[in-house]
């Protein structure tokens, strides 16, 4: 059976191949690159729909694809290149696309030995994954001030797409996707924390200290309660600054009687910090 050329689509672009069913491909005969940039000039396939991007994305939503991992990256990569662009100024897609919990939530290992991250909309503990819809997620760059309250993601950055940052801020809006935490949430990231061990100085032995002074591998508790409390104090939220006065959340410095031991982190109330 003979078909035009246009029934066809590209192998070398990944949702086609990670979601095969609904494609045609050449034979591996006419898969070399000039016969490739031949066909398509003649018309192969190398976008898919708006309402085939829609149907993958509720099937990883639904874990009906068998790489439920893999394919919610290559849909989100899918949507963040030239080929998603087209959709950017239509708010009806944007906002659809936001509202499928088809996103994979971005590893917190570095944060979670302080305290589990908030759980996800939709988890497979089963493949370790949890997923989440776009216009519930933060970005990643915010994930200290609201781990232990909101989803994060990890979207490709901008410099790999090649959007001016206006551009770039208003496709995440559309999205729904929050790129500066509500101070509420913030707060409330901040009482999270301080209900741990952290808190508690019978419990010093809990933890090790030495699992982040590599700040590479192991968020460091002083910078994240630092950093969650300039954030309201920079944002209007000094009332909710003031309801900190009975929380634990200063950190400071405990040393064991033992020299050799490490120095370890412990958060104290403000009223108990003398100045």
């Amino acid at each position: 059976q003979l078909l035009p050329v246009n029934s066809f689509s590209d192998h070398r672009i990944p949702i086609f191949t990670t979601f095969p069913k609904r494609f045609l491909f050449l034979s591996e005969d006419y898969r070399k690159d000039e016969w490739l940039d031949f066909f398509h000039f003649l018309g192969l396939r190398d976008t898919v729909t708006f309402d085939e991007y829609i149907s993958f994305c509720e099937q990883v939503s639904e874990n009906k694809h068998k790489d439920v991992g893999n394919a919610s990256n290559v849909l989100i990569n899918y949507l963040f290149s030239e080929k998603g662009r087209e959709w950017y100024g239509y708010r009806y897609y944007l906002s659809k696309i936001g509202g499928i919990c088809f996103v994979k939530i971005a590893n917190l290992k570095y944060f979670s030995w302080i305290r589990t991250p908030c759980q996800s909309p939709r988890e497979y503990p089963q493949l370790d994954i949890g997923l989440t819809k776009l216009n519930q997620a933060v970005v990643f760059d915010h994930a200290s001030l609201v781990w232990t309250v909101k989803p994060v993601v990890k979207l490709p950055p901008n410099n790999e797409f090649r959007l001016n940052q206006q551009d770039y801020f208003q496709l995440l809006e559309g999205l729904g996707v929050t790129t500066s935490p509500n101070t509420n949430d913030v707060y409330q990231n901040i009482l999270n924390i301080s209900n741990t061990s952290l808190s508690n100085f019978t419990l010093f032995s809990t933890y090790n200290e030495k699992e982040y002074t590599d700040k590479n591998t192991q968020a460091c508790p002083t910078d994240i309660m630092i950093e969650n409390i300039l954030y309201l104090q920079n944002n209007r939220g000094e009332n909710l600054l003031k309801m900190l006065n009975e929380v634990p959340c200063i950190p400071l410095c405990a040393e064991s009687s033992l020299a050799i031991r490490p120095k370890k982190t412990v958060l104290v109330k403000p009223i108990e910090v003398v100045q």
